[in-house]
């Protein structure tokens, strides 16, 4: 595995720890790493001046692509979801390992019996989530299996936050990874079983009704995650009545975020167009009514609050109400409107840290009994650049590679973290690092409280 040649497509905020770490290992193992993307602004200037990485800021295109993929030992895509294919496929041609931290995609579903015939690995989901709530929750299923236990209920809840006691802005969030997806989260509605019955939310409800869920001591808000009912085949929860996925924000979040949704300010489809000289003030009162001189009181009759609720100030915290401030997109659907002026409001600041909370709650049968086992994690980011999120993406992308390069992932095919000879020596030596998942198994009947 000596002088192993990396290739990373991407160098977005999640790949500050993947690059760090593999800038590290490669010089002990005198390999090379070559970095391909647009700009590298979102890397600090130490990672940038390696002796053993090449940054290679050109346009990505196939020709640029394959060009790379030849000459290297293991493929990371780091870029967009949509932009994994054309990686996957030069990986293909050229007889490469491929790995990413996103959701496998239809097309690569589809690359299956020819990377399987080549004897490849294309590993996928092996970042925060979806990765290591794979990891962390086939751990405990696994385990509890193996026990002779029957699994009838699993929930997973995760959220990328902002640590709250240092945070100033009024939603308690800011932005510390894809920010449109933050933006459209929830489009497509969301699926989960429940007592045995699917249970469809549409968009219109996906943050209406938030779940309460505490993890060390605070409390959170969790929205349904898009279609859990996947998991039940992904995990083998062949017994289990209930499964849900949620994602997690501070507490009050949810029902500030409904408005922006009913209010259709979420919308990603209709062109809008605002004057140069429009300010955000102009750009809220579009979707109350043309023209309003009093855009508080017409907020907060249509809203049914008054000027003391936490919803106006939520509001109020973005500029929303603000006639001076114009800089923000003056043209586009409301969604990308709205991202250009949250995109401001929540940047990360150099002393700002991130905070990353992980829980699983799984109740299961033993000897007749029933029990609720909980998997729990919580991980402080260090800076803007160091985040927990990046953290947590990254670390599992460079345990993977580890494997990889040495060999000892002796599985091939379009894959995903789920299997014990994947997850059990990368959870092992990300304990290491300091992510650690604190689980629990208590009686049911001793448990006062399940969302």
């Amino acid at each position: 595995m000596n002088k192993a040649k990396v290739l990373i497509f991407g160098a977005g905020r999640s790949s500050v720890y993947l690059i760090k770490s593999l800038q590290q290992f490669l010089k002990i193992h005198r390999g090379a790493l070559n970095i391909v993307a647009d700009n590298f602004n979102a890397l600090p200037s130490e990672l940038k001046d390696d002796d053993f990485t090449n940054l290679i800021s050109k346009e990505i295109n196939t020709k640029l692509i394959a060009e790379l993929v030849v000459d290297s030992d293991l493929v990371i895509s780091m870029l967009p979801a949509k932009l994994h294919i054309a990686v996957a496929k030069a990986c293909l041609a050229f007889k490469k390992p491929f790995l990413t931290a996103s959701y496998i995609s239809t097309e690569l579903k589809q690359l299956q019996d020819e990377v399987s015939e080549k004897q490849l690995l294309f590993l996928n989901e092996m970042g925060l989530d979806p990765g290591l709530d794979h990891m962390s929750a086939m751990a405990l299923i696994d385990r509890i299996k193996k026990n002779k236990g029957s699994i009838k209920s699993y929930a997973s809840y995760t959220g990328g936050l902002i640590e709250k006691s240092i945070d100033e802005n009024s939603w308690n969030y800011k932005f510390t990874w894809n920010p449109k997806n933050v933006v459209i989260a929830g489009f497509d509605g969301a699926q989960f079983l429940e007592n045995n019955k699917m249970v469809d939310v549409p968009y219109e409800d996906v943050f209406k009704t938030p779940k309460i869920i505490t993890i060390g001591g605070m409390s959170y808000d969790a929205y349904p995650n898009r279609n859990s009912l996947g998991y039940q085949q992904k995990y083998g929860l062949t017994n289990a009545t209930s499964i849900y996925r949620g994602t997690l924000r501070h507490s009050q979040y949810c029902k500030a975020w409904q408005v922006f949704v009913e209010l259709g300010m979420t919308a990603d489809t209709q062109q809008l167009r605002f004057k140069k000289e429009s300010s955000k003030r102009d750009f809220l009162s579009y979707f109350l009514g043309e023209s309003l001189p009093d855009v508080e009181n017409a907020f907060c009759k249509r809203v049914g609050i008054d000027r003391s609720h936490f919803i106006f100030k939520k509001f109020k915290g973005i500029g929303l109400f603000d006639a001076n401030k114009i800089d923000f997109l003056k043209q586009g659907t409301p969604a990308e409107i709205l991202l250009s002026i949250l995109s401001e409001a929540w940047k990360m600041m150099p002393s700002d840290r991130d905070l990353v909370v992980m829980k699983h709650e799984i109740i299961f049968e033993k000897e007749g009994k029933q029990f609720l086992a909980t998997s729990e994690l919580e991980i402080l980011g260090e800076d803007s650049y160091y985040t927990a999120m990046a953290k947590t993406v990254g670390l599992p992308l460079f345990e993977a590679s580890k494997l990889i390069l040495n060999k000892e992932i002796k599985k091939v095919g379009v894959l995903t973290p789920t299997f014990e000879s994947i997850y059990k020596p990368v959870l092992s030596c990300l304990e290491r690092q300091g992510i650690l998942f604190k689980e629990k198994i208590v009686p049911l009947s001793s448990v006062t409280h399940i969302a």
